[in-house]
């Protein structure tokens, strides 16, 4: 939405549900441009590196209150784990 339209006041909240039904793009096409670990050392030693893997992309016909289109993504979690020696 272009920034001149985006108008708070006539704001309307939506439902998880109605996000659903809203679904004009089943399958947004993407490409991963980075796919970096986090890295985290729990306090008994053992070191997780976590990132998050993105399977599918959905455009709803909604929009934030700042104007943004809001999308559904479904996230998979990739966890490597090592011991601290």
């Amino acid at each position: 939405m272009k920034k001149e339209k985006r108008d708070p006041k006539k704001f309307i909240p939506f439902s998880p549900n109605e996000l659903i039904t809203g679904i004009i793009e089943e399958d947004v096409p993407n490409e991963e441009l980075n796919s970096e670990f986090s890295e985290y050392e729990l306090s008994n030693g053992i070191i997780l590196n976590i990132r998050s893997m993105v399977s599918q992309i959905k455009k709803t016909k909604y929009y934030t209150q700042d104007g943004e289109p809001v999308y559904i993504v479904d996230v998979m979690p990739v966890v490597k784990v090592k011991i601290n020696k």
